[in-house]
């Protein structure tokens, strides 16, 4: 969960030229094998379907998405977006929006502000695929309304749009999306496949402050990315994926030397693994580290989320949190879905 405070800030145009750089590894990435902590059991979701991803809001709240279960085309392209509360080892529902034609919610991103909370998420159900991946991002604003079937609503929303434009020498359109901010570092980065081969992926980053400065000044409540280029800060191109598999990012960090990517990924079966890597604003970047999860049960689920912030619990100790897909148990029932953690 983010806090944001805006300041004026003044833009320096020396050093935002930004270079298009595959930066390869010259030394072997560290790999760490290890067990992950439980964190909490959700509770009282509205879909069976998988968590896709999850951020922390204040105190004890929680916010998820899933996709709405079933194989009907109409709904496959809605994002289930819940609030839940942590007591006791259980985060359980306690109000949701259901958003036509957000898709597969796989980015969320929670920032309180003033009181009020806003939401980063993936807008746009990619209607040519499958999975429904999201090729637009958007800020909403949810607002907890009793009056509602539901328990909440959904205001404000403002979307970005044409996001291949982060990279201006490939033609095509975003095949799939998603967006990640850096805690406290006003930064925000989008990831973008153009096309259906992710070797076309690009990760584009951001000032955070900046980007939510111009698209709440859109009057049509959407902008072009490449309307936002002057603000970007850097990007890159040809960053491997754990396992093959792209379940999930965050990003951390400000200044040389401490700017850093996280990939999440792995299919049932695989072992969820993270793929940690250092980035430069000179559009460079090294794996420095391969964290595998290891158990027997564990060690074999889908990877699905990641976020990489403060405990709420130790504001001190930045912790990785990550979803993982449950298995069956022995009568073909569903365990319980839950959040796991991990300390560097």
């Amino acid at each position: 969960m983010k806090k944001i405070f805006y300041k004026g800030l003044v833009l320096s145009f020396i050093g935002i030229l930004v270079f298009f750089i595959s930066a390869k590894v010259s030394s072997a990435a560290t790999t760490i094998t290890t067990t992950i902590d439980r964190v909490f059991e959700y509770s009282g979701q509205k879909s069976n379907a998988a968590i896709q991803s999850f951020d922390y809001g204040e105190n004890n709240e929680v916010f998820f998405t899933q996709r709405i279960a079933g194989d009907d085309p109409k709904i496959r392209d809605t994002t289930l977006l819940s609030r839940c509360t942590i007591n006791n080892g259980k985060c359980t529902v306690k109000d949701y929006v259901k958003l036509k034609g957000f898709g597969h919610g796989e980015s969320l991103e929670v920032i309180k502000e003033n009181g009020k909370t806003y939401i980063w998420i993936g807008n746009g159900a990619n209607s040519k695929d499958e999975s429904r991946w999201s090729t637009d991002i958007s800020l909403i604003e949810y607002k907890i309304n009793t009056s509602k079937a539901t328990g909440a609503e959904v205001l404000n929303v403002k979307t970005i749009k044409n996001l291949a434009k982060v990279a201006p020498e490939k033609s095509g359109t975003a095949y799939r999306s998603a967006v990640a901010i850096a805690d406290g570092s006003d930064r925000i980065c989008f990831r973008i496949q153009i096309g259906t081969s992710a070797s076309n992926t690009y990760y584009a980053v951001y000032k955070l402050s900046e980007v939510t400065k111009a698209l709440r000044a859109s009057s049509t409540n959407s902008i072009n990315i490449y309307d936002l280029n002057k603000l970007q800060l850097t990007h890159f191109t040809g960053v491997a994926r754990p396992n093959n598999s792209f379940q999930g990012f965050d990003i951390t960090g400000v200044g040389s030397g401490n700017k850093f990517l996280y990939i999440f990924g792995g299919a049932a079966g695989q072992t969820p693994t993270i793929y940690k890597y250092s980035y430069t604003n000179g559009g460079n970047f090294t794996h420095l580290k391969t964290i595998k999860i290891k158990g027997s049960y564990v060690g074999t689920l889908e990877a699905e989320g990641i976020k990489v912030e403060k405990d709420p619990n130790n504001s001190n100790k930045e912790t990785i949190f990550m979803g993982l897909k449950p298995g069956l148990d022995d009568l073909g029932k569903q365990k319980p879905f839950r959040l796991y953690s991990y300390v560097e």
